[in-house]
């Protein structure tokens, strides 16, 4: 944590061996950083888009908030940053859940949530 309060460096997923008895042969693996989180869709409408949002993490409780930039890439998306927050950061017993919300390049606001599980 910087003296601002904010994290940055490494984020790690923490495995266990099963729910009983979990730190008995865990595995600790770097699975990124704490300041970027990148969106892959992968469903027929959509494929190819890659979206990443980036920016300090703060930490408040068992939640997270990035404020930060968006920005996508894909066939016919103008790649340029905008403003975004992602709030409600979170992990839950399957995966990850939380929201975002921005204003795209061309003015359209966007509001949504998400989920995505863990990939074991």
């Amino acid at each position: 944590m910087n003296a601002n309060g904010n994290y940055n460096g490494p984020l790690y997923a923490i495995t266990g061996t099963y729910f009983a008895d979990p730190w008995q042969g865990y595995n600790i693996a770097a699975v990124g950083t704490a300041s970027a989180l990148t969106f892959t869709f992968v469903d027929t409408e959509h494929n190819g888009i890659v979206c990443t949002g980036t920016g300090p993490m703060t930490h408040f409780g068992t939640r997270h908030k990035l404020i930060g930039q968006f920005s996508c890439t894909g066939q016919g998306l103008n790649p340029a940053p905008t403003p975004a927050t992602i709030d409600s950061y979170h992990t839950t017993g399957q995966g990850i859940e939380g929201r975002l919300t921005t204003t795209t390049v061309n003015g359209c606001n966007l509001s949504l949530r998400f989920a995505a599980v863990f990939n074991n």
